[in-house]
């Protein structure tokens, strides 16, 4: 028999090898200290309103005659409620698949106990039959309910119970975590697997192992024939924060410490070896041949009409762009599903209504019977989590988009979106590299955006000495990603509420007059110009207190944890400028500006400007507000630069002008 092979790869910027000596444990069911109920904080996390004082996870493998091999995992969890705020967690849900006896999951072993201290002794009960209920999820999902009695502050909660899951309905262990909603001491996870079974074993998230060892083991397998050895993998994390999202990732399963399992391949006694594992060469062959895939770009027929409608334009450019604006208005986007396949493309394009990647793949058809040098890529939305390269799997995909090599310069074209700009990308579709599907051997290729999240806007104000407000006109000038979101905003919400919303950006001050340029034109500047006038005013007003950011003003700073782990993923680049010019009143003089401040990354990859003046010539104050961000991800160790440099943003943008009557 072959030896157990397990492969590792570290996901992002894990680490594998073991730190500085935690020692296990070793919680047993049932051996609770009073030392355990009567503390109240931990080092881990002072304000924590519960705490996972100890879990553990332990899979192997069994055989049944009537079901075939089968994964069993026991469970052991201990938790500590330590504010009332986390009562819920004395209510615990357990997921099961039932279908048919040989494809169902089997839970067995189900125990639970509450202790708590009473008169300075530890006190406890058991869950009994009262405190358990199954509940039908669909036709094929249930769960089984436990509610813990005597849940109080202070008190402990532990439970354990085994699953066993047929390999037929699921070949893999379920994916555990390291890492959860509340802190958590010591988390570990055993595997135990027989040598002709052969898995990929993926760790992912940014938190040291502090345990990583491996033995050999014998296996017991239920049936002599397949009984063998094998070998056991232990996996433990130590001292693990309770993970809170901020603004910006892209999912948290992205970035959560975890440990998930690929069957490679298996080698039966008796029985065939079979490879599970794809190269990424084999996707590319696999999708190229595929029916709902590679098949659908040479059944064509269909768009000859289309074809010959576009025959006399003879520029390419010109051609491509044309192309692209009149498909991306025939087909209404299906957002039901999200799936790399394509079902019948000709009936997409009669019934005008299909997944992004249907349309996706019409589209690469389209311009290959044009003559264009077009591929589809696969990638994975944002909200499907990021593409290890490490791993060729081909589940992991769920978006199609098409690739365009024009002069030596390439355009991600997606249709799904009628206010995109030819070469965007959705944001949901901005979550590292794709994969094209090629006549080679396919390659991964590079999403990140050219465009940007920017905007201009132009502020000129004065204050009428008749009505007493500062009144004014506004200008915005927004291309990229900010002009992408305000076409959006318009086409969902119509223009008049699109004008309400709108209103609703402004700081203390009235828009009207409010007029829209160039939103149908994609390609060009989309621009938004009004009129505006104070809520407030100043008539007989000794001292003018001003803030001059009326809109674009970051009030918050949406990064607040004292650390993070993990990347902040904007997506695209952004670039916002804000210009202010207020004419003061004659009868006024300048009593105090905002301090000017400049303020830059270490590695210049980000910068702020605020500056303020005012001109003696022209009796104006002029200030100017610049955010830039260069980069679409900041790492880690960037992170508190980049909390500091949206500290001082928060801080200026709340500064006031003051006007005092001379």
């Amino acid at each position: 028999m072959k030896p157990t092979f397990i492969k590792f790869t570290l996901i992002l910027l894990i680490i594998s090898i073991a730190v500085a000596a935690q020692k296990n444990p070793n919680a047993e069911y049932g051996k609770v200290s009073l030392q355990e109920l009567s503390k109240t904080k931990y080092e881990i996390d002072s304000t924590a309103d519960a705490i996972v004082l100890y879990e553990k996870a332990e899979s192997y493998f069994v055989y049944d005659d009537n079901i075939g091999f089968q994964i069993e995992t026991e469970y052991f969890i201990r938790k500590k409620i330590l504010k009332p705020s986390a009562f819920e967690l004395g209510i615990i849900k357990v997921p099961l698949y039932k279908n048919a006896y040989n494809e169902s999951q089997v839970l067995r072993n189900l125990k639970g106990t509450t202790y708590w201290m009473k008169n300075g002794g530890l006190n406890k009960i058991e869950i009994s039959k009262k405190d358990i209920f199954e509940e039908k999820l669909t036709n094929t999902y249930y769960q089984t309910k436990v509610t813990f009695p005597n849940v109080v502050e202070g008190c402990i909660i532990e439970y354990s119970y085994i699953i066993t899951t047929p390999m037929r309905i699921r070949d893999k262990p379920e994916i555990w975590y390291f890492q959860g909603n509340i802190p958590t001491l010591w988390s570990q996870y055993n595997l135990t697997v027989p040598s002709y079974l052969y898995y990929q074993i993926i760790l992912g998230g940014y938190l040291p192992l502090v345990e990583n060892s491996s033995e050999k083991a014998t296996v017991s397998m239920g049936n002599s024939k397949l009984d063998t050895y094998g070998t056991k993998y232990s996996f433990s994390v130590a001292n693990a924060p309770a993970f809170r999202t901020e603004p910006y990732i892209s999912t948290k399963n992205d970035y959560i410490s975890k440990i998930e399992f690929e069957l490679s391949s298996t080698s039966i006694p008796e029985s065939y070896t079979k490879n599970y594992s794809l190269n990424w060469e084999d996707i590319n062959k696999t999708l190229s041949f595929h029916d709902n895939f590679g098949i659908k770009l040479k059944k064509s027929n269909y768009l000859k009409e289309i074809v010959s409608n576009f025959a006399a334009i003879k520029n390419p450019a010109e051609k491509l762009q044309k192309v692209y604006y009149y498909m991306a208005k025939q087909v209404e986007t299906d957002y039901s599903h999200s799936s790399i396949y394509a079902g019948d493309l000709k009936k997409v394009l009669e019934n005008k209504k299909g997944t992004a990647s249907e349309q996706n793949l019409m589209l690469t058809a389209l311009l290959r019977e044009m003559d264009f040098k077009a591929t589809p890529v696969i990638l994975s939305t944002r909200d499907n989590g990021k593409i290890n390269q490490a791993f060729p799997l081909l589940d992991k995909f769920n978006y199609t988009i098409c690739r365009v090599e024009l002069d030596g310069k390439f355009y991600n074209l997606d249709l799904s979106d009628q206010n995109l700009k030819m070469g965007m990308l959705p944001y949901e579709c901005l979550n590292g590299d794709g994969r094209e599907i090629n006549n080679q051997s396919g390659n991964f290729v590079d999403l990140k955006p050219n465009e940007k999240y920017k905007n201009y806007e132009v502020v000129e104000a004065k204050i009428d000495p008749k009505s007493g407000k500062m009144i004014g006109k506004i200008e915005e000038n927004s291309v990229g990603y900010f002009a992408y979101s305000r076409r959006k905003e318009l086409k969902k919400y119509g223009i008049e509420e699109f004008k309400k919303s709108y209103q609703k950006e402004f700081q203390n001050i009235s828009v009207f007059n409010l007029e829209l340029q160039n939103f149908e034109e994609i390609e060009k500047l989309s621009i938004i110009k009004m009129n505006f006038e104070s809520n407030d005013e100043f008539a007989g007003e000794d001292m003018i207190y001003l803030n001059p950011m009326i809109r674009g003003k970051v009030s918050e700073n949406p990064f607040k944890l004292p650390e993070r782990s993990y990347p902040v993923d904007f997506g695209y680049g952004t670039d916002l400028t804000y210009k202010y010019s207020l004419e003061i009143p004659k009868d006024f003089e300048v009593e105090s500006l905002p301090k000017n401040s400049n303020v830059v990354l270490s590695d210049k990859s980000a910068q702020f400007i605020y500056n303020c003046t005012f001109d003696q010539n022209t009796n104006k104050i002029n200030l100017i507000s610049k955010i830039v961000l260069k980069n679409p991800i900041y790492y880690a160790e960037q992170y508190h630069e980049l909390k500091e440099l949206y500290n001082i943003i928060v801080q200026k943008h709340d500064e006031q002008i003051v006007l005092k009557r001379k």
